[in-house]
């Protein structure tokens, strides 16, 4: 096959030129459709200015706060953060989570009543009016609907309005009327101070509280950005500047406001531990007292002596060393048992003031692991695996406790068995002192004892006492919230309507062009039956059928003039006449026009030559010459009716062109091609015409092709851009490999040059565009025009 194709095909110059050529016959496919990426620019465009004149700008607000951060050192903290021993300093990794936990932001919804939005209708669009709505809506009790409502409202005067939707009639309702619905009881009030004009139509829509603090939570960040600065940066994206603002800002002061009132629940938890205690003391302070004062009254003994002073004031000093470590012992045990309950145990902590570093480190610890476990218990079941990891945490921070308090415990306990020890030397000492003596040191002793615990417990009350009135909330505000300019949008809008409106027309051509089951470039044929074009015939749209030659120069003719040529260099060596197939897969591909007008140019160029009209099914060549059908024809010499002299006509175009008809159209015409009288037609026209042109049936619809190809020396086989199936290129493949039709060439017709990217440019300003009239000029241009969308 391929030897045999390869003889007849002739050179394609665009190949030849490579790379860049195949760029730009893409390119022109898509540029041939300017107007499409025109009218879809100008649309895209047109509605991205729409949508950027009924948009809202969004707007960024951020605030940030610096927290008394545990990690700094300790020569770093004033006098009152040294006596703080309850309202311990907070690391600012953990803070991040309070600031976003869903308790702290509920608070701000239902402080705020975030969870209620008022639209003002302005022309198409609804604007958000949050501190301009001259309405407010109230709820009367508890909501029975967790789901959104909508209101649609339309101001009458300043006592009544119209209401449509909560499942009510439309009906005239009064302000600070309670009405009943599916979600509750509630109200519409009246704002102070705000005019509105009758008739102004607000939407109002009430969100679940829980679902009005999901959006938010989900909206607000807080992060640190340096890790060595305890700052952390709060910020709020809204399209209502006023209430970023507020949310942010209230959303401090409500941390700091919830961290003050957990540090005064402390206090006072530490305050009434202390008060119950020197309540408790006072009294066996008042006996010990009493009773030295009676025992010195009835033994009539005024003072001790200096050596018994001695003694006394050395068990005084031990004991007191003594009851430290007891209060020490009895607290570390109070929060041994407080473990399993962290609420219990930040106010048993309170108590262990700043001895114990590590301890008070790990029950924060403990503390930021039990918060965070309950936030997620508000949407998750325990039951859920995302429970692991923290309970895993919790389980561990309590056995480090456990041993922190067990290492405390028993250096204690230590401690305490010294100072027992030194108080049995110190009262083996005192029993060598005379029996009245002694029992005033023993009871001077007792007194001395509870008094020291009574004014521990006084300096300890005042401490707390003092620091209770200047208890500071852990977050300082650096920057309240503020907004920057908002952000500009318009630049993207603007460049993904271009990108939009250039890439949708490129994918409705890309689509038209290889989405199509239809031959459309030229590429598609020389690929599959691995030939090159032999010629190219424009898609003609100003003649009726005869391309006008005698008016020189148009492109058209031109074509059929290249046509002509290489049909002529495919047989230089003829000896006699040469018989030209016209021929094509399926009807309405062209062959009966590309038959006549390439006879046409044939004659014009002094070749004697005749044109026979051999498609009986479809007959169009005497229709193209205007010639008359009841002449003589083909059917009539193949049944013996006529002679060949008989059947010939004049074209009447030129003067060397002759024309043979069909005649009357029989009933199985094919057998016609087998007759004898088939052979002395061909020898005659050989003889006497130089050019015998073969107006023949479809090939894959009728075999009367394959049977009049014997006779031929070439042919040229019509495939119509944009008609031809691409299906139909195997059946062509296995006519070039069985033999059927002699020397296949391929005509590439109806082209619509730069519609497909395809074909020689023969529209350009070199070549005559014919003359016609002004009406029939201006329809043929716009529909040119037309195929360009």
């Amino acid at each position: 096959m391929s030897a045999k194709i390869s003889e007849f095909s002739i050179p394609n110059p665009q190949k030849e030129k490579g790379g860049s050529s195949d760029i730009w016959t893409v390119a022109n496919r898509y540029l041939y459709h300017w107007p499409l990426f025109i009218a879809f620019l100008t649309v895209s465009l047109a509605l991205a200015y729409v949508y950027l004149q009924l948009s809202v700008p969004v707007y960024q607000v951020k605030a940030s706060v610096i927290i008394n951060d545990e990690k700094k050192e300790p020569d770093s903290k004033n006098q009152l953060q040294e006596i703080d021993v309850y309202g311990k300093s907070k690391l600012a990794e953990n803070e991040l989570e309070v600031f976003q936990s869903r308790r702290l932001i509920e608070q701000v919804v239902t402080d705020l009543q975030l969870q209620v939005n008022y639209y003002q209708k302005h022309g198409f669009r609804s604007v958000d009016v949050y501190t301009s709505s001259p309405i407010v809506f109230q709820a009367v009790g508890a909501s029975k609907k967790d789901t959104i409502t909508t209101l649609k409202i339309k101001l009458n005067d300043n006592k009544s309005f119209f209401l449509r939707g909560a499942d009510l009639s439309y009906k005239k309702y009064f302000f600070d009327e309670i009405l009943s619905s599916k979600m509750g009881s509630w109200k519409l009030s009246l704002r102070k101070g705000i005019d509105f004009k009758a008739g102004t139509e607000f939407t109002v829509v009430v969100n679940p509280v829980s679902l009005a603090a999901a959006n938010y939570q989900s909206s607000i960040t807080a992060e640190q950005p340096n890790k060595l600065v305890p700052v952390i940066e709060l910020s709020l994206k809204d399209k209502n500047e006023q209430r970023s603002k507020d949310v942010i800002n209230r959303l401090i002061n409500l941390y700091n406001l919830n961290n003050v009132a957990e540090k005064n629940r402390l206090t006072e938890n530490t305050l009434a531990f202390i008060n119950n205690r020197i309540k408790s003391l006072s009294g066996d302070l008042r006996s010990s007292e009493n009773e030295v004062q009676n025992f010195r009254s009835n033994e009539g003994i005024a003072d001790i002596s200096s050596q018994s002073k001695i003694y006394l004031e050395n068990a005084q000093s031990n004991d007191s060393k003594l009851n430290e470590i007891n209060v020490q012992l009895s607290i570390v045990g109070a929060v041994e048992k407080s473990l399993n309950s962290p609420q219990n145990i930040q106010s048993a902590s309170a108590s262990l003031g700043s001895s114990y570093p590590n301890l008070n480190s790990l029950i924060e610890k403990l503390s930021q692991l039990q918060l965070q476990h309950d936030k997620m218990l508000t949407n998750t079941p325990e039951s859920n695996p995302a429970f692991e990891p923290v309970n895993g945490q919790i389980s561990s921070t309590k056995a480090e406790i456990k041993a922190n308090i067990q290492s405390i415990k028993v250096s204690l306990q230590s401690v305490k068995d010294k100072l027992e020890r030194y108080n049995s030397n110190y009262e083996s000492s005192i029993k060598n002192v005379p029996v009245q003596e002694r029992a005033l040191v023993s009871k001077t002793r007792e007194q001395t004892i509870r008094e020291n615990l009574y004014n521990y417990l006084l300096q300890k009350r005042e401490e707390v006492a003092l620091n209770y009135a200047a208890i500071l909330p852990d977050a300082r505000i650096v920057d309240y919230a503020y907004s920057g300019p908002a952000k500009s949008i318009a630049l993207f809008v603007y460049l993904g309507a271009v990108l939009f409106g250039l890439c949708l027309p490129a994918a409705i051509i890309y689509g038209r062009l290889n989405l199509n089951s239809r031959i459309m470039h030229a590429d598609e044929i020389e690929s599959q039956l691995q030939t090159e074009i032999f010629s190219e015939i424009s898609k003609d749209t100003t003649s009726n059928g005869i391309v006008n030659f005698k008016e020189a120069g148009t492109a058209i003719s031109e074509q059929f003039r290249d046509l002509r040529t290489n049909l002529v260099y495919q047989n230089l060596n003829a000896e006699n006449g040469v018989v030209t197939l016209v021929t094509s897969s399926i009807a309405n591909e062209g062959k009966s026009f590309i038959s006549s007008n390439l006879a046409s140019s044939l004659a014009l160029s002094g070749k004697k030559t005749i044109i026979l009209e051999m498609d009986f099914r479809k007959p169009q060549v005497i229709d193209s010459f205007k010639l008359a059908k009841q002449h003589k024809g083909l059917i009539d010499y193949l049944n013996g009716k006529v002679k060949v002299d008989a059947i010939v006509q004049k074209s009447g175009v030129f003067d060397n062109l002759d024309v043979i008809g069909c005649g009357v159209i029989p009933n199985n015409p094919s057998e016609l091609f087998e007759r004898k009288e088939m052979d002395h037609l061909f020898t005659y026209l050989k003889s006497a015409y130089q050019q015998i042109i073969v107006d023949s049936p479809p090939v894959s619809l009728v075999t009367d092709a394959k049977l009049i190809s014997k006779y031929c020396d070439i042919t040229l086989y019509i495939i119509r851009q944009a008609f031809t199936y691409k299906s139909l290129l195997k059946f062509i493949n296995s006519l070039y490999l069985k033999g059927q039709l002699k020397n296949i060439q391929i005509v590439f017709n109806g082209i619509e040059n730069g519609r497909y990217g395809y074909g020689n440019n023969y529209q350009n300003d070199y070549y005559h565009i014919p003359n016609l009239g002004s009406k029939q000029a201006r329809k043929v241009r716009m529909k040119k025009f037309l195929t360009r969308f």
